[in-house]
């Protein structure tokens, strides 16, 4: 590979170049730390040999496969915040009912006033 030409970004459905299992719907959290560990080790070998063109590629493969995952965990996040809505109901509809009803009632006219 020429040394002008950076290494491919993982996307969501490719493996990345580490081995890292991107399609992996296992244990979120622990493939993130996982990633972030080996990140923080590379980057503490990029201070003592910072010349090292490798570790650098290493390292922006790492953070590509870090922001795949941490978008995993939103998304994830997201879909189990929107299954427990539908699960709980929304538990304010009465309440809004409720009011809304009354606010009706009281601004109805019930008899039109003649001069």
């Amino acid at each position: 590979m020429p040394a002008s030409t950076s290494p491919p970004r993982p996307t969501a459905s490719s493996p990345s170049s580490i081995g890292l299992p991107l399609h992996n719907t296992g244990p979120i959290n622990m493939q993130i730390q996982e990633v972030r560990d080996k990140l923080c080790s590379i980057q503490a070998d990029i201070l003592k040999n910072p010349f090292e063109e490798n570790m650098h590629k290493h390292e922006e493969v790492l953070e590509a496969d870090l922001c795949i995952l941490l978008q995993r965990e939103e998304n994830i996040a997201h879909q189990r915040s929107r299954v427990q809505w539908l699960e709980l109901g929304d538990q304010n509809n009465a309440y809004f009912h409720k009011k809304i009803a009354s606010n009706w009632n009281n601004s109805k006219m019930d008899t039109l006033l003649t001069s």
